[in-house]
Parts: C-alpha cells; structure tokens; sequence
C-alpha cells in the first residue's frame, strides 16, 4: 500500500491509543456502572461545562442564549435545557463558522455526515472528542470480549481501490486490522475474501449490516464456514433478517452501535443483545412523536470545538417498557428506526448498499438519491445549491463510478426537494422492483 497509506494509519494509531486514550477508557468504563444520583451528578456536571462553554466561546449559542434571556447559570437541571429551542441541521448548514469555538487552540479534524436522513454536514471535532469516541467505543466492544490487541476484519466504507482494480483488501499493521473493499461484493471476489479470512483468524467482524449480510448470504450460498468471536455493526439499522442469518452463518452474536458524525447520541447493544442509551455519553432527550415512535434529540459532552445543544438527529427509536437482564440503569431501547438497507445491482452481480460517502467533498450539494433505472442504468437524483456547476456533477459522477460500478450509465437529474417516504423518511437509493433489498424491515 502506499506511504501515504501507512503513515496515516500510523498517526491515526498513535492518536487513538495513546496515555489520554487509555485514561479515558477506564474513566468510561467506570461511568458506565453509573446510576441513580451518581450517573444524574455525571451528567450535570458534563452538561454544564458544555453549556458554559458554548455561551462564552460560541458565537450560534451565545446569540441563543441572549435572545431566549437564559445565562448558563440560571440552569439548575437538565430539565431546564427546554427552555432552549431545538438546533436544526439547516441552521448548522447555513453558517458552519457560528458553531466553532472562537478562541480554540490546538488540533482540529473535519468530518461530514453520512446523510443518511438527507442532507450531509460538515463538522469538526477537537482532539479530546475524537478520543472520547474511540475510547466509548473501545468501552462497547471490549465488552463484548474483543481484546485490545486482538485481530479485526473490516468491511466498511474504505475506498481500497477503484472497482475495476482486483485489490480487494489491505492490512493495516498498526491496528492489526484486515480491511476489506465493500465495494467489490460479488461472488467471485467473496470467495477470495472468504479465503482470506480463513487464513487471517480475526476474533471479529466489523461491518454495516448491510455487507456483514452480503457476506453472510455467500457463505450459506456456497456452502462456506466461518467463524468470529463477534460481529459489530454500525451505521446502518439492523434488521432482524440480517443479524439472523449473519448469527446462525458466522456463528456468534451481533452487536451493534448506534452513533452520528455529530456525536450528540449513542446506543449500543448489551450482553443479553438490546439496545441501551448510552447516558455517560451525552445527554439524550426522547421526544414522543407519533406511532409510539420518541424522536432522538441530543446534547454534545465531549467536543467544545463545535458542541451542539438540543440537536435533532433525525432518528427515532422505540422503547422497551421492561427492565433488561443485564441490570444496567441506562434506557432500554427496542429498535432503531430510518436507516435504509436497499441495494443497488451492478452489471456484474454486487450489491452496493453503500452509497452515502459518495457525495462527501462534492461542492454545493444538499442531498443525493441513487435511483437505479435499469440494470445498467443509474439516475443521479440531485437537490443542489445555486452555484451547483458541471464541474462538480462531474466530481460526483466519477467518485460514483469509482465506488460503484465503471460499467453502468449515470446521469444527474437536478430538482427542487426529494420526497419522502409516508414516515417522512429519507431514501438514498431506490432500486429496481426486481432487484434484492436485502429482505423485508
């Protein structure tokens, strides 16, 4: 691989698991026993360093807080946070700047969401948040048996190569992490991939849902066993169709997180395979709205670069009304609900779920739906900013051909606004009637 390759993932390495890194997973891993008054008082506290923060060193907030005539200090619990309104994705959109910490010093690292409720955004993140991440992270599957320095199998959104090339995976020795191209999921490229991971021995599987289920499906297919100590999922909703066959395939359990680019919320599965807030990460609000169904609304601990108070994410989720197993004071949460598990279908057999990075750096986009009119065939379906040019629905073509298919037609169709589904849902791709989604959600 390249050196650009390897000293990338050298820093990224040295950054994620350094003295600050492993300070913070024993502080989170003790957080996480937390409840009662105890995990209340870790709350506030995070809270209201967020909040004080924000007002002095925000521009966005700071306005907010004078227009609703609320000081930080005239908050005395979480409750009182209501008396601020809701922070939509379009004020964020419409002047990124007024969200940054005005007078911050020190590393900073761009980010952009997936889109995967409609329009992307681009975020930052300071040094202390992005070890915050990965030290929740390491929290959730260290409990799930993974060992620090155990080997891992990926088959995310890495762009290992274009989809003509036949490099179908790269190792990266400072991680000791196997990374698979989920772009290139046909049979044929599975079956060295499922070679491959034989020979490799991971303890785990880190995938979306969506290509954990691709691969599983071969292996049934053909016949092929293969085992991990667990699968991880994230990114995507997990359908019970898909953690089935994935479990009963791969032999082990499934367990998956929820998070945003945001990080203003997070959810992951326990021991016993449901679904708990995770209530030492930030403060989370479920709104009732309808069909049973409570809105995520989420306020930011650990990024004071860019905090976001009362964001709305756009999720929702559904409540369990009974105690879990596992003893654990955080919220049980049923399901998860609005992330898409379509496929499109390449000429030459692979499903492609993963279509949300796409856009990711094309100027003057809002949002993209990757509609597939016939086999070969994809419409471009594109709701843009009025400096939207040819250059850049040729950037988006290309970084569309690169990850998808090089032997399908594209075409961009610009138009005012995307429905959605009855659910008010976003849908990145809308597949051919005949072709496989994947089973029923």
């Amino acid at each position: 691989m390249s050196l650009s390759f390897e000293i990338r993932n050298f820093l990224k390495a040295k950054l994620r698991t350094g003295p600050r890194f492993r300070a913070m997973l024993s502080q989170f891993q003790a957080s996480g026993q937390l409840g009662g008054a105890q995990l209340a008082d870790w709350q506030w506290q995070h809270l209201q360093r967020t909040l004080a923060s924000a007002y002095r060193n925000v521009p966005y907030y700071r306005q907010l807080f004078q227009q609703h005539g609320v000081h930080p200090d005239q908050l005395h619990s979480p409750a009182d946070l209501r008396q601020l309104p809701i922070t939509e994705k379009s004020a964020i959109r419409a002047d990124p700047a007024q969200f940054l910490h005005e007078r911050h010093r020190g590393l900073k690292f761009r980010a952009q969401t997936s889109g995967s409720t409609g329009t992307p955004l681009t975020l930052s993140r300071d040094s202390h948040s992005v070890n915050a991440e990965n030290a929740f992270l390491w929290r959730f599957w260290l409990s799930h048996g993974k060992q620090l320095d155990s080997r891992r199998a990926t088959v995310r959104a890495d762009l290992i190569a274009d989809v003509a090339s036949q490099r179908l995976w790269v190792y990266n020795r400072f991680q000791r992490e196997l990374l698979l191209s989920a772009f290139h999921l046909s049979d044929a490229a599975m079956g060295r991939m499922l070679d491959k991971l034989t020979a490799y021995q991971a303890y785990d599987l880190y995938a979306y849902p969506s290509t954990a289920y691709v691969l599983a499906d071969y292996a049934a297919r053909s016949g092929r066993e293969l085992q991990f100590g667990a699968v991880f999922t994230s990114s995507e909703q997990l359908f019970d169709y898909q953690r089935e066959l994935v479990e009963r395939q791969f032999a082990t359990h499934v367990r998956d997180w929820y998070g945003q680019a945001e990080r203003v919320a997070a959810i992951a599965h326990c021991r016993h395979g449901r679904y708990h807030v995770q209530e030492d990460y930030s403060w989370v609000e479920l709104l009732p709205v309808e069909n049973g169904e409570h809105e995520v609304i989420g306020t930011s601990f650990f990024n004071h670069l860019m905090p976001l108070i009362r964001y709305r994410t756009g999720d929702r989720v559904l409540l369990h009304d009974d105690a879990c197993p596992c003893g654990s004071a955080f919220r049980s949460i049923k399901a998860i609900a609005g992330r898409t598990a379509a496929y499109l279908l390449t000429p030459d057999g692979r499903k492609v779920s993963l279509v949300n990075h796409i856009p990711r750096g094309v100027p003057h986009l809002i949002e993209v739906q990757f509609v597939q009119e016939t086999p070969d065939a994809l419409c471009l379906r594109v709701v843009a900013e009025a400096g939207f040019s040819a250059q850049d629905g040729a950037m988006l073509i290309q970084r569309a051909r690169e990850r998808i298919s090089t032997d399908m037609h594209y075409r961009i169709e610009q138009v005012p606004l995307i429905p959605r589904t009855a659910a008010g849902k976003f849908m990145p791709i809308i597949a051919l009637p005949a072709a496989p989604s994947g089973g029923q959600a």
